[in-house]
């Protein structure tokens, strides 16, 4: 089953998130080669990040070294198995360039945790990636970039089934649920963040043939 962190962070309950990562860390390195466990090192991550932007200055140095903490455990899972955790593995390092500062390096890992997940089958990994891209783009006042990410990331939640996720995106924003199209295509929706990307290249790297990703059942409050 997914672990509570992974459907909390989806709901945006991140202080909630972060709660739960202070009280189970100490068990985690104990624990590390249970599956379930492995979530809380992107999840959690994400949820750490959006707390970094509110924290104090002692709190944010701590959050940000538990989160560079668990981008190096992804990597060394990635160096393993990357179909099943470089999406995962991008997606923090994108929160971690973000709090650092550095937006556009945090936006091209957005991207390329989205491309990875897309053909890793990985959809929940590919929608939080679009959702926390386009709240990067909405903090830095880019509208059309928000609103693209917010459909991507709307059209990933629905094909994954988390109903209850999607009904939330199109009540922040009703234009999402009037008049929905389709997802774009994978290169449609690349060419049109190059339009807002155009200071940097945006790094894609050819992944290995996507293996089998069965689908835990969801929880009630996801679906």
């Amino acid at each position: 089953p997914m672990p509570p962190d992974a459907f909390l962070a989806w709901l945006d309950e991140h202080e909630a998130v972060c709660a739960l990562m202070r009280e189970l860390r100490p068990a985690m390195w104990s624990t590390i080669g249970l599956p379930p466990l492995s979530e809380f090192f992107h999840h959690g991550s994400v949820s750490l990040a959006v707390r970094h932007d509110a924290a104090p200055p002692a709190e944010r140095a701590e959050l940000r070294a538990w989160i560079a903490e668990n981008l190096e455990q992804l990597r060394l899972w990635s160096e393993g198995n990357p179909s099943a955790f470089e999406p995962a593995r991008l997606l923090v390092a994108a929160e971690l360039a973000r709090i650092d500062g550095q937006t556009w390096r945090a936006l091209a890992l957005y991207d390329e945790a989205v491309g990875s997940a897309r053909v890793h089958g990985l959809l929940p990994v590919q929608a939080l990636a679009c959702e926390r891209s386009a709240a990067l783009y909405g903090a830095m006042g880019v509208a059309s970039g928000r609103l693209r990410s917010l459909r991507e990331a709307r059209d990933a939640y629905d094909a994954w089934g988390a109903r209850a996720k999607v009904e939330q995106l199109d009540a922040r924003e009703p234009s999402l649920a009037r008049g929905h199209a389709p997802a774009a295509s994978p290169a449609a929706g690349a060419a049109a963040r190059g339009e807002v990307l155009a200071p940097i290249a945006l790094a894609r790297s050819a992944r290995a043939p996507a293996s089998h990703v069965v689908r835990a059942d969801l929880p009630r409050t996801l679906l």
